[in-house]
């Protein structure tokens, strides 16, 4: 049986959002697509090192699911 995959988007790209990300990494079922961050270099930087998608604001990220 195959397990279902959580797509995860965090919100905020600062120290917690960082350790929620790498918290992610060891879940197998759970994959990180998007950050919401309003800080451009922050998000993208987190975003990037995680194969995920930058949104400037979790309102953007909500709207595009998935």
């Amino acid at each position: 049986m195959v397990a279902d995959v959580f797509n995860v988007g965090i919100v905020g790209a600062g120290t917690i959002g960082q350790v929620h990300a790498r918290a992610l990494r060891s879940v197998p079922n759970a994959r990180l697509v998007a950050v919401a961050e309003p800080r451009h270099e922050a998000g993208q930087e987190l975003a990037t090192a995680n194969d995920a998608k930058w949104y400037e604001s979790f309102v953007d990220m909500l709207a595009h699911p998935g």
